[in-house]
């Protein structure tokens, strides 16, 4: 959105304490406006989108803060500017704080007015532009259909690529064999022509339901998880399958929720916590199970008969650490009554013979309880060998299923690696061999066996790897104290941290990464040798003075990876990120070859023009 939109909104001052607001819908976004006198300064704080989860959107304000009074009806006797702000908004940045003195305003009950100029608008807001994914619209650009479905979604594939990883790899292999037709489309096709209609039958249909996905739409933009004990199980397999996380994390909130506790017991959402990895949910069901006795209880409940093997293993360890729990508590309580027999004979010199007390009676009558309950554990330990062996069991069996999926994979490895020997050493051996003219060579069809490719060598992650979302750079996210030594010269060394470097470089969000690339390399010559930029470039020559040695690389494309959060988008895989940072390095190396001609050939022509 290139246009400029003009809003006002107004307020009125009131006495000490008290919050005057004021709100309004501009662009698709929700702006909010809040003024609060104290006893010194009159504070002002300007929202957009306040609440709103989605970082698909930014954009640019001119706001300005006006003081007058009326007096006569409508007519303005005073109008006063008094500040004004160009103000960027942004996920990470919604809101501003305008502080007025308390001298510049004159009396209580005077008006505020705040006006928007806004521009640069990214992303939409609007719920009658998003929440209907079921009817085409002027944004999407995609048609997904379902398998033994007649419904089907209209999307955008950009914005459902930035919420689900599946889509996300799913549209780029899409993108990348355009080509080829996929199946199950509608029979009209000719209303359908302006969409890629993707059929989802074998990936969709293998662990969900077939309802499930309408509900994951509707759930999409929803700021407050609608939940129900029917909902819920579909949500939280569909959202895990497709990497829908925003609506994962509300499914496992909802779940530690005091209603999610009166839907749901115990067992159950100790399996959706061991099967989801929800690592939170999970140590707060093993926290209700407090004593020995309640984890046995739940081991013995008939629904553990259709449990997963993992989540009675998990029951199995907690109730080993309870016991062991109750058995260091026994001790202790032994401990304390032998050590008060102990002084209590001491303390009686013998051959007296003290009378009988009531209290002395009660306290015999507590030992013999406290004897009693000794026993009953006494008992109840005895099944701790049992258990243990139980545990030791289960334990192995995980171990045996590990060490054969081991052997499993190496045997394919040793196959593969066979088959790609073989297939060197006969293509090294065939044109050694004397073969007749006459007969044509014929090919062996049995060693075109290629060895399986590596997931982080395919060529659909290297495609994944150019499309990442460059969204708004956050410089608080570099070191500050790691400092970094560059050759400059006859000057020396020059230390410098990129936090100091780059905390005030300004981009545009959602950008590609060769203007980010040579965005940073133009700030960082520009920032930091500024008039000695266009000798140390034209000077630069590997014998001479390596102006961008590949320390300074490395810091700067550490620094691109850290502002923008890829350890995130890339689920912080670590492969993943080195192959990012040495495509960025590659980049940074082109875009200073770029700069460092770009100088050379300025400097050319002005040397020539002073010849003229």
């Amino acid at each position: 959105m290139a246009s400029t939109v003009h809003s006002i909104l107004e307020l009125i001052v009131l006495p000490n304490g008290e919050r005057s607001t004021a709100k309004m819908t501009s662009c698709g976004m929700e702006w909010e406006a809040e003024a609060t006198l104290h006893e010194s300064t009159l504070e002002i704080v300007v929202c957009c989108n306040r609440g709103v989860e989605s970082n698909v959107w930014s954009c640019e304000a001119h706001i300005g803060v006006a003081l007058f009074s009326k007096e006569n009806g409508p007519i303005s006797v005073r109008k006063e500017r008094v500040r004004n702000a160009l103000v960027k908004f942004h996920s990470r940045s919604y809101k501003h704080l305008f502080v007025i003195h308390r001298s510049e305003v004159t009396s209580l009950g005077q008006n505020l007015e705040i006006s928007f100029e806004i521009r640069h608008v990214v992303g939409y807001r609007s719920q009658l532009i998003v929440t209907d994914f079921f009817e085409p619209s002027p944004l999407s650009d995609a048609c997904i259909s379902f398998h033994n479905t007649p419904r089907k979604v209209y999307v955008s594939s950009q914005y459902l690529a930035i919420y689900s990883s599946y889509f996300a790899k799913r549209f780029m292999k899409t993108a990348k064999h355009s080509s080829t037709s996929f199946a199950d489309h509608t029979p009209n096709e000719d209303e359908m022509s302006d969409f890629d209609v993707m059929s989802l039958r074998s990936d969709m249909t293998a662990t969900a339901l077939r309802t499930d996905e309408p509900n994951m739409w509707q759930q999409l933009n929803d700021t407050h998880l609608q939940s129900a004990e029917k909902t819920l199980p579909s949500l939280i397999s569909t959202s895990h399958q497709f990497g829908v996380d925003h609506i994962f994390w509300r499914c496992e909130d909802y779940l530690l929720s005091e209603q999610g506790l009166s839907e749901f017991d115990l067992l159950k959402r100790l399996e959706y916590a061991t099967t989801y990895k929800m690592a939170a949910l999970q140590s707060d069901c093993l926290k209700r199970l407090s004593t020995a006795n309640s984890v046995r209880e739940l081991l013995e409940d008939p629904k553990m008969e259709n449990a997963f093997s993992e989540v009675r293993s998990i029951l199995l360890e907690t109730l080993l650490q309870r016991l062991k729990t109750d058995l260091v508590h026994t001790k202790d309580s032994r401990t304390v009554v032998q050590t008060s027999n102990l002084n209590k004979r001491v303390d009686d010199p013998p051959g007296v013979v003290k009378p009988v007390d009531i209290p002395e009676v009660l306290e015999a009558a507590r030992r013999v309880s406290v004897s009693k309950a000794e026993q009953g554990k006494r008992e109840s330990y005895e099944n701790l060998t049992a258990l243990r062996e139980r545990l030791n069991k289960e334990m192995a069996l995980r171990k045996n299923y590990e060490l054969s999926l081991k052997c499993t994979r190496d045997f394919i490895r040793q196959t593969n690696s066979a088959t790609t020997s073989q297939s060197s050493n006969t293509a090294t051996l065939i044109p050694s061999e004397p073969k007749a003219q006459s007969q044509p060579s014929e090919p062996n069809y049995a060693l075109k066996a290629v060895p399986s490719i590596p997931p982080h060598a395919s060529p659909m992650n290297r495609d994944f790897l150019q499309k990442l979302v460059f969204d708004t750079f956050d410089a608080s996210k570099l070191e500050k104290l790691k400092n970094i030594a560059i050759e400059s010269g006859s000057d020396g060394k020059q230390m410098f941290s990129m936090h100091e470097v780059f905390s005030d470089i300004v981009l545009e969000p959602y950008t590609t990464m060769k203007c980010v690339t040579y965005s940073f390399v133009c700030h960082f010559y520009s920032k930091l040798y500024k008039e000695k930029m266009i000798p140390l470039l034209t000077a630069h020559s590997p014998p001479k003075l390596d102006a961008f040695p590949q320390m300074l690389v490395e810091g700067i494309a550490s620094a691109i990876i850290c502002g923008y959060n890829f350890q995130e988008q890339l689920h912080k895989d670590a492969f993943m990120i080195h192959e990012l940072k040495v495509k960025i390095e590659k980049q940074l190396h082109a875009d200073f070859d770029v700069l460092r001609l770009a100088i050379f050939a300025s400097a050319f022509f002005s040397c020539f023009a002073l010849l003229i």
